[in-house]
């Protein structure tokens, strides 16, 4: 066991070059057994391996990890089996129980959430509050904080009564969920962690009986690795930056905000550009695109921050064939299957008429019918106009459409099924409407991660080990809780991500989206923990955010030349709200600094555009003469001549 040793090797490439070349010269002739590379990003990954495949001319066999997953290679807490999220989600439930029977007149319900104080009564925005009080959890964990640590903290003794009792609260929670926990012979999977953060042993290798550990230029981890990052058996940090710049960056290659947030990033003016909003942003880059000429996919690293951006740019590039890939993830409710359990459960909780037209508008639910929409949709619009139905059952005495008869029935005994056994009524309907259908995972990866991600989720309902019924409530969170990541196929080129766009070899960078609360990407003043809360718990805030990001900008920035720059942010959004540029973009010379204002705050020019001549020949005036101004004859205006 050693301390982490800092290693800064350079800023003169792309991280996978660096790395390889660092490594090279470590080992000249192959990597040792038992090493294992850190690295931000799946994508980092699968960059990092090719470049080592091709510095030593075969694969290696080397791990890859990303920091979230450090934790697994240290011992836990041996014990009881872990608490699934589905079982969190009960518990909590539990707790929300005994606090309505020990605060019945709401008083402590209303000191945590004082403009929603009935949250208690509502199944749904219990698990609301639950998934915020664990996500709550999991980021004190980032500094081996829980409630009650909190509760107890000087901080939190210095400020009002009012925080003393809401943190109190808390930790009586968290207290009553540990002993209901407790009495099921489970673990809650944030003490696990949080215990793992407290005492870590690290575990020994399959083929070696100590590892080593190379974090390869990762500019930001929770506060929590560093413990881990002693204690391991052999730490190597690597910080893609030159060596003279090692005084801005501390003893875990962290970026200092005490440096960064006030640094000189030194960036090109001529490569800022302002945009009127997303849409013209995505105009910009496309016809930056097209002073190239054919356009190379390889040759441009695109970071795109505002999401608002991405949807105009794909059809820009489309246009140029290029096919991009956004890995941002989908929650599993947005995907279909998961939107049709939805209307089935809107319909079991509401049972009028009016729910139906969700269910009657799925292709899928439509032809379990065998029928179509028209017929159906054209019978039920008649049927409401003549007899304005008030139950499922009043449609099926009213119409006269057969077909409609046929599709009320179906719903009517998917709902009597989902009532009777809510987690085999979803997958009996999940049966009817999906399960001919073949999906292939090759070609179709992101249906088939949600139909696969469908049926864990069943699973894990089913076998729940914590009693009481499965309502449609929790299962509803569940599915908003559930994330998905799509796969990258053979699309040309990906939307990168802020800590991948240090990985990308390619000559030209486009980062659109340079606006506050984007890039950096500030915290909202959260009402549990707001920023100066953080700072002061030694949690991850706005400053360490932004120390990361002007790092990342200055770095990506000195890899390329000015002219292969485009660095755009719009002055509005696409609701037309003023948004305001990255402060970082004001990280320059004082000198510099009125000059950048004035051209991101003042109206836009438009850009140069070359006419077509087929087009002048159509019309009766050169558009190239359209921007003069025409020749006005002078004449002065007395002001006898204004009459009122």
């Amino acid at each position: 066991m050693s301390a982490p040793k800092v290693h800064f090797i350079g800023q003169d490439a792309a991280a996978p070059e660096l790395v390889a070349r660092w490594c090279r010269a470590q080992w000249p002739e192959a990597l040792p057994a038992g090493l294992i590379f850190c690295v931000p990003t799946s994508l980092s990954s699968r960059r990092l391996r090719d470049a080592l495949t091709e510095a030593y001319g075969a694969f290696q066999g080397i791990r890859f990890v990303m920091p979230s997953t450090l934790p697994t290679f240290f011992t836990p807490p041996a014990a009881l089996p872990t608490a699934t999220p589905t079982e969190m989600f009960c518990v909590w439930d539990e707790v929300f129980d005994w606090l309505q029977s020990a605060d019945p007149k709401n008083e402590v319900a209303r000191k945590l959430f004082p403009y929603n104080a009935t949250w208690l009564s509502r199944p749904r925005a219990r698990y609301t509050v639950a998934k915020k009080l664990m996500d709550l959890r999991a980021t004190l964990v980032e500094r081996c904080l829980d409630f009650n640590a909190v509760a107890n903290h000087p901080v939190v003794q210095a400020q009002g009564e009012n925080e003393k009792i809401r943190w109190a609260a808390l930790a009586a929670f968290e207290d009553k969920a540990r002993e209901v926990l407790k009495r099921l012979g489970l673990q809650d999977p944030t003490d696990v962690q949080l215990a793992t953060f407290k005492n870590p042993i690290p575990q020994p290798q399959e083929t070696s009986t100590e590892w080593h550990l190379v974090m390869a230029c990762v500019p930001d981890f929770m506060p929590a690795l560093c413990g881990l990052l002693d204690v391991a058996p052999h730490c190597d940090i690597l910080v893609q930056a030159a060596p003279e710049a090692a005084e801005s960056f501390d003893g875990y290659g962290l970026p200092r905000p005490e440096y960064w947030c006030e640094a000189n990033l030194s960036l090109p003016p001529e490569a800022i550009v302002p945009s009127e909003n997303p849409q013209v942003e995505a105009e910009d880059i496309d016809h930056w695109l097209g002073t190239f000429g054919v356009v190379n996919p390889a040759d441009f690293c695109f970071g795109i921050f505002d999401r608002e951006v991405m949807a105009p740019l794909t059809a820009r590039l489309a246009q140029h064939e290029i096919e991009v890939f956004t890995p941002e993830p989908i929650s599993l409710s947005e995907r279909t299957p998961a939107r049709a359990l939805q209307s089935l459960m809107a319909l079991v909780s509401d049972p009028r008429p009016e729910n139906l037209i969700p269910l009657l508008c799925l292709p899928e639910a439509v032809a379990v019918a065998k029928t179509n929409y028209a017929t159906l949709r054209s019978a039920y619009e008649e049927t409401w106009e003549e007899h304005h139905p008030r139950t499922l059952q009043d449609i099926t005495v009213f119409t006269k459409s057969e077909e409609l008869k046929t599709f009320v029935g179906l719903c009517q005994n998917w709902v009597n099924n989902f009532r009777t056994a809510t987690v085999e009524g979803a997958r009996a309907f999940l049966v009817d409407l999906y399960g001919a259908l073949e999906v292939d995972p090759t070609r179709d990866p992101l249906a088939f991660a949600t139909f696969d991600a469908l049926h864990d989720l069943l699973g894990e309902l089913t076998n729940l080990r914590v009693q009481g019924e499965v309502t449609p409530a929790l299962l509803s969170a569940r599915m908003q809780d559930i994330s998905l990541h799509p796969v990258r196929g053979a699309a040309d080129c990906a939307y990168e991500g802020r800590f991948e766009i240090l990985w990308s070899s390619a000559p030209n960078l486009i980062l659109a989206g340079l606006n506050e609360e984007h890039f950096p990407d500030t915290t909202f003043e959260d009402a549990f923990l707001p920023n100066g809360f953080r700072k002061e718990l030694g949690l991850r805030n706005d400053q360490t955010r932004t120390a990361r990001d002007a790092y990342i900008l200055a770095t990506a920035c000195a890899l390329r030349a000015p002219e292969h720059l485009r660095l755009l942010s719009s002055r509005s959004n696409g609701r037309g709200d003023w948004t305001r540029p990255s402060r970082l973009l004001f990280h320059c010379a004082p000198e510099k600094q009125a000059e950048l204002a004035q051209k991101l705050f003042s109206e836009s020019v438009p850009r140069p555009m070359v006419h077509s001549t087929e087009t002048a020949i159509k019309l009766a005036t050169n558009p190239v003469e359209w921007g003069k101004a025409p020749d006005l004859e002078k004449r002065t205006l007395s002001s006898s001549e204004i009459k009122a």
